[in-house]
């Protein structure tokens, strides 16, 4: 009988590989020029996870640590800011590269100048799990309308996540916990990563919606004042021509004359006005 053991090089190998599958679909949907807000951050974030798998092959060196370290706080910092733009919420990149700081200047004097390793445990744990479920909130809170489904599943990966987190400290020093630990993380990242994509293709499908109605509204007959020009909406309300069009077909207007009510308007200028 053929016995399995499931080591961390295995573990690290399947988390990496996916990771770069994940980075690869949404750099493929990046380059469509698709504009959705925050996609750039979500490929850095998924790269930094790329990464820390990468350097996770070695040993347990304390720059391994510290770099394993850097690569999760950059990590949830771009999920975090990331989220923000695809939800539309003001957001001040500033606190959060200096929240980042922080915990990269925090981590470094815990590893290489106090040499405190159980303390930065805890760090690593509290503050990559306290983020994580501060996401988790952000997804929970802003969850509505057509995307409310695909939030709530990627919002439970995030929270379950971060409360395997917060237990790092204490089963991190077991030795045989360590590829079950790791296992679940892989599990959770993937989860959320495919969370991520199915979320980006339904803000693709309601923009094409969008698009669609908006097309639809400017084909046909479209009521117009003989007079002012205004048109009426489907409401009955009377707008702008220009407001009209801004709203619908997402079209900005420069203003200027045409050479005929140039001319008409020179003509009405009393010539002592005009300078030479």
């Amino acid at each position: 009988m053929v016995s399995f053991s499931l080591s961390l090089e295995t573990i690290f190998l399947a988390s990496a590989i996916s990771n770069l599958i994940i980075i690869i679909a949404l750099t493929y949907i990046k380059s469509f020029s698709v504009k959705i807000h925050g996609l750039s951050y979500w490929i850095l974030a998924h790269t930094c996870l790329l990464l820390k798998y990468g350097v996770l092959f070695f040993s347990d060196e304390n720059w391994v640590l510290f770099i394993g370290f850097f690569f999760q706080s950059s990590l949830m910092i771009f999920l975090i800011i990331g989220m923000h733009q695809f939800l539309e919420l003001h957001l001040n990149k500033h606190i959060w590269s200096g929240i980042l700081a922080v915990m990269i200047i925090w981590d470094i004097l815990l590893i290489f100048v106090f040499h405190n390793i159980q303390l930065h445990l805890f760090s690593f744990g509290f503050l990559i799990g306290g983020l994580m479920i501060y996401n988790a909130w952000l997804i929970f809170h802003n969850s509505k309308g057509d995307k409310k489904q695909n939030m709530i599943y990627i919002g439970v990966f995030f929270f379950i996540n971060g409360l395997h987190y917060l237990d790092y400290p204490f089963l991190r020093p077991i030795e045989w916990f360590a590829p079950i630990g790791y296992l679940m993380d892989f599990g959770f990242n993937l989860a959320f990563g495919i969370g991520l994509i199915m979320l980006i293709i339904q803000k693709i499908n309601s923009n094409v919606l969008q698009s669609k109605e908006k097309i639809h509204t400017l084909q046909g007959m479209l009521p117009i004042c003989a007079s002012c020009k205004k048109i009426r909406d489907s409401k009955g309300y009377w707008n702008q021509i220009e407001d009209y069009l801004r709203k619908n077909a997402d079209i900005e207007f420069t203003h200027g004359l045409c050479e005929d009510c140039y001319q008409k308007y020179i003509a009405e200028i009393p010539e002592s006005s005009i300078i030479e």
